[in-house]
């Protein structure tokens, strides 16, 4: 868990750094939910993964407005 607090607070200060860490961190829910808080087109990157999970979706829309871009078209579609 010691490991997870750190890349946790290396992910609050910017939300790209989970891109860089282990597989484990990358997966893991609660990290993926920060990055995209931290910063909303961390979407871009992850959007194969979570363009269709509606939670970190709005969270990633709510940081960064262009971050819509990257939901899947569902998402987008029940937005419009």
């Amino acid at each position: 868990m010691q490991f997870k607090a750190g890349a946790l607070e290396l992910v609050r200060k910017d939300g790209f750094k989970l891109l860089g860490l282990k597989r484990r961190f990358r997966e893991d829910p609660e990290m993926r939910m920060v990055a995209v808080q931290q910063n909303g087109l961390v979407l871009e990157q992850l959007k194969d993964e979570l363009g269709d999970d509606a939670a970190v979706v709005r969270a990633a829309v709510a940081q960064h407005g262009y971050a819509l871009q990257h939901a899947s078209e569902r998402l987008r579609d029940d937005e419009a």
